[in-house]
């Protein structure tokens, strides 16, 4: 610099970027991610799959089934739904009166902590299992590079999609009926056993009447989609890989009906 030419002032650093805190709870980002599912899926799961997180829609999920369970235990009489289940397992033939007795007495007895329990452990190991399972569809039979959390996410958003619509419905008709003593499984009848009779059409045929169903269609839609961006293939090419253990999970349950009747 030569003499007398006045100094340059230097620049001022930079600002420090202020980090972006994530917000430990859902809020305004899961219930737009909810709703988003049900108007478009597809762009949905691209947005949750970008930072899967999967603990906050099981965890709704799990609310929401305790909460229609707690609801539908207050309702139902015991001693029915134990009788039901007695007469309907596979050894009720082979019971003698008194044993049978003796069978609908301790089912009604421990029948609404065995519901309870049974969905507070059984939903989450469910989702963990499905989480499982297509982790290996898609990794092994399509190479795509999904990761477990991704799996979860996809699994644990698209049953609770569809449970928010199932469970009230399912309680509304069990309401105006006024018939709280049944499966609340299939008090909603949205599948192909609608148009049959239970009493004359046989077993299997009735199973799987049972599981052609709308809701379950829905699901494997879902999981379709969500797979779908998590393969980077199209919901079409990623349906099969939902709907094959599906057909082989149907298949097992006819047969097994078979089997027993």
């Amino acid at each position: 610099m030569s003499q007398g030419q006045p100094a340059v002032p230097e620049p001022p650093p930079p600002p420090l970027e202020t980090p972006v805190i994530e917000p430990s709870s859902p809020g305004p980002a899961f219930l737009a991610s909810l709703a988003g599912l049900y108007t478009a899926p597809g762009e949905a799961f691209a947005r949750i799959l970008a930072r899967p997180r999967w603990v906050w829609p099981l965890v709704a999920g799990l609310v929401v089934a305790m909460a229609f369970m707690a609801i539908w235990l207050q309702k139902v009489d015991p001693l029915q739904i134990a009788q039901m289940n007695v007469d309907e397992g596979p050894f009720a033939d082979r019971m003698s009166a008194e044993e049978r007795a003796d069978a609908i007495r301790t089912g009604a007895r421990y029948l609404k902590p065995q519901y309870l329990i049974g969905m507070l452990v059984g939903n989450p190991l469910f989702v963990f299992f499905l989480g499982g399972l297509f982790l290996f569809v898609y990794r092994f039979f399509y190479g795509a590079e999904v990761r477990y959390a991704q799996s979860l996410a996809v699994v644990s958003w698209a049953l609770l999609v569809v449970s928010l619509v199932t469970n009230p419905l399912t309680l509304a008709v069990l309401g105006l009926k006024g018939e709280w003593n049944v499966d609340p499984r299939y008090a909603f009848q949205g599948n192909l056993s609608l148009f049959l009779d239970q009493e004359s059409a046989s077993k299997p045929l009735y199973a799987l009447a049972q599981e052609i169903d709308l809701f379950s269609f829905w699901t494997l839609f879902l999981l379709a989609c969500g797979f779908g961006v998590a393969a980077r293939k199209t919901t079409a090419a990623a349906f099969w890989g939902v709907l094959v253990p599906w057909a082989v999970y149907v298949v097992g349950k006819v047969g097994l009906v078979a089997l027993m009747s």
